[in-house]
């Protein structure tokens, strides 16, 4: 039989000098109490078993336990530039990573909805400077159409005015024929700055 350490151990059950007389001596009364007719006694329990070791000299493994805490050599301390909410980790707890690896992959829906309402925000301010720079386009058309009906008005009332100064020989008659071209080029002008405006 081997023990725990791999020696070979050996059971033997061991009478002494005194366990061999004892018995002789009962095995004697119980006879002779046999013969006067009395009770007869149970018999004793037999005698224990003794586990007998032999004793081997080799190496055992000894195990130690400490209470301790241990730290990493370079400690780094992570800090994220931006808040959000972690979708993915790509390293291991405890692993080696390098300057500049991606270590975490955060939810960039909130990031993405940002950028697309900034976009439509974009699009939104273009639209209104072109409506603005429409509007500033009529207004400043509006605005020659005004001043040129205001010359094409002072055109006519020039025209109306020399005629019967012409007519009396008071006027020349050159000055009607300028009055009357700068009447009609005004018309002229007035005419195609309504198209422009409509």
């Amino acid at each position: 039989m081997l023990d725990l350490f791999g020696c070979a151990s050996i059971e033997k059950r061991a009478l002494g000098g005194t366990g061999i007389a004892g018995v002789v001596l009962c095995a004697m009364l119980g006879a002779g109490c046999q013969a006067s007719g009395q009770k007869q006694s149970p018999p004793d329990p037999p005698l224990p078993g003794v586990v007998v070791t032999e004793i081997c000299r080799r190496d055992v493994a000894v195990f130690s336990d400490f209470a301790a805490q241990t730290y990493a050599r370079n400690m780094v301390e992570i800090r994220g530039r931006v808040e959000g909410y972690l979708d993915r980790w790509l390293f291991r707890p405890g692993a080696d990573v390098k300057a500049g690896q991606v270590l975490y992959v955060l939810d960039l829906r909130p990031y993405q909805a940002a950028v697309d309402q900034a976009a439509g925000g974009l699009h939104q301010a273009e639209a209104d400077l072109e409506f603005a720079q429409k509007q500033v386009a009529l207004l400043q058309a509006q605005a020659t159409l005004a001043a040129a009906q205001a010359n094409l008005v002072k055109a006519q009332q020039d025209v109306d005015r020399l005629m019967p100064m012409v007519a009396a020989d008071a006027a020349p008659k050159q000055d009607l024929d300028a009055a009357n071209a700068a009447f009609e080029a005004n018309k002229a002008n007035v005419a195609a700055l309504k198209a422009n405006v409509d």
